[in-house]
C-alpha cells in the first residue's frame, strides 16, 4: 500500500471507535508502545506512524535543511512499492535547476553588482556619481533577473540576461554620462556580464577577459590575443609598414575595451547596428572600414589577425598612431576608455 492511501485510511479510521477525540491518551514509550490505560487505537496508531514516516523522510518544516550542519541525512520516504531511482523527466530537471539556482544565486548577484559598480566607476573617472542612483539601479536589476530565476540556465532565459544588462548598461551611461546611448565596449562588457552570470549560477567562474572598466595604466600583452597581435605585425612589417611605431599595449587595451578578445563579437546595439554596419570582431571595425584597411589576402574580418591589420592601419590613418587613439591616451591618464 502507498503511502497516502495508507494515510487517508488510516485517518479516516479516526472517526471510529474510540477516535472521536474525547478520550485521553497517554505519549507513547521511545520504542512506540502505548502506555497507561489510554493507549491510543489501531487506526490512530497506524495515522501516527505514517505521519512519523513522513517526517523521518521530509524534517521539519520549521528548519531549512540547506543552512543545518546538524540534520541526519535524509532518508527515501519507504512506499513499501521497491525502490525508486532518482527522476530524469522535466520534473526532475526543473527541480534539479532549481535547486542548483538557490545554492548559486547570491554569489552571482554579488559579483554582477560589484561589476557594474566597477564599470559605471570607469565611466565616471574622477567624477562623482550618484550613490543613489546607482543603489536603484542594482536593486531593478537583481530584481529583473530574479524573475528569470533557474531559466536563466535555458537558451531563452539567457537572452532574456542579455537585454536586462543591455538595459542596465544604458542606465549607466545616462546616470554617469548623460548619454543615451552605448559605447563599443559597453557592448562587450554586457557580453561578458552575461556569460559571468550564467556562469555563476552554475557555481563556475567565468575565466574570459575582464570588465571594460577603464582603469588607468596599459594592459597587458599575452595569450592568444598576444599572438594574434604580433601574427598582425608580422603582416604588417611585411606590407612595408614601421612596426617599431606601433605598441602591441595599446593594441591590446583597444581590443580589450572593444570585443572583450572576442573574434566573433558583434555590436547589434549602437548607431552603426542600426544604419546595419555592425561594428564586427576584435577591434571593432564596421564592414565598410575594414574593406578600405584591409590588406590583400586578409579580407575576413571575423579572422583575428585580419581585424587587427585593417583595425590598426584605421588608427594610425585617422590618428597618427595607436597610441594616439583618444581611448588609449584617455586610459592611460587615468580616465575612461572611448571608442575610437
Amino acid at each position: 500500500m502507498s503511502m497516502l492511501p495508507l494515510l487517508a485510511s488510516a485517518l479516516a479510521g479516526l472517526g471510529g471507535k474510540g477516535g472521536n477525540g474525547s478520550g485521553t491518551t497517554q505519549p507513547t514509550s521511545g520504542d512506540g508502545n502505548t502506555t497507561g490505560s489510554g493507549s491510543l487505537p489501531p487506526e490512530a496508531q497506524q495515522a501516527r506512524d505514517a505521519l512519523q514516516k513522513l517526517k523521518d523522510t521530509y524534517g521539519d518544516d520549521s528548519k531549512d535543511p540547506a543552512t543545518s550542519t546538524t540534520a541526519p541525512r535524509k532518508k527515501k520516504l519507504d512506499t513499501k512499492a521497491g525502490t525508486r531511482t532518482r527522476g530524469s523527466g522535466k520534473t526532475a530537471t526543473r527541480v534539479r535547476a532549481n535547486q542548483l539556482y538557490q545554492r548559486n544565486v547570491a554569489s552571482a548577484f554579488n559579483t554582477l553588482d560589484n561589476d557594474l559598480i566597477d564599470y559605471m566607476r570607469g565611466l565616471g573617472g574622477k567624477h562623482q556619481v550618484d550613490k543613489r542612483a546607482v543603489a536603484e539601479l542594482l536593486r531593478d536589476v537583481d530584481a529583473q533577473l530574479a524573475k528569470i530565476g533557474p531559466a536563466a540556465y535555458t537558451k531563452a532565459g539567457v537572452q532574456q540576461v542579455h537585454k536586462i544588462l543591455i538595459k542596465a548598461l544604458l542606465q549607466a551611461h545616462r546616470i554617469v554620462t548623460g548619454s543615451t546611448g552605448l559605447s563599443k565596449s559597453g557592448a562587450a562588457e554586457i557580453n561578458r556580464l552575461t556569460k559571468q552570470y550564467v556562469y555563476n549560477l552554475a557555481g563556475k567562474q567565468y575565466q574570459g577577459a575582464s570588465g571594460g572598466s577603464g582603469g588607468s595604466g596599459s594592459t597587458a600583452v599575452g595569450g592568444t590575443v598576444g599572438q594574434w597581435i604580433q601574427q598582425a605585425l608580422q603582416v604588417l612589417s611585411a606590407a612595408g609598414y614601421n612596426t617599431a611605431a606601433m605598441d602591441p599595449e595599446a593594441i591590446a587595451m583597444i581590443i580589450q575595451h572593444e570585443s572583450g578578445g572576442n573574434p566573433s563579437a558583434t555590436n547589434n546595439w549602437d548607431s552603426n547596428a542600426a544604419k546595419g554596419t555592425p561594428s564586427i570582431g576584435l577591434m571593432q571595425t564596421i564592414g565598410p572600414t575594414f574593406n578600405s584597411y584591409a590588406l590583400a589576402g586578409h579580407g575576413n574580418i571575423y579572422d583575428p589577425v585580419d581585424n587587427i591589420v585593417a583595425g590598426v592601419r584605421y588608427a594610425i590613418s585617422r590618428y597618427g598612431s595607436v597610441s594616439n587613439v583618444p581611448g588609449v591616451v584617455a586610459v592611460r591618464n587615468g580616465g575612461s576608455y572611448r571608442g575610437y
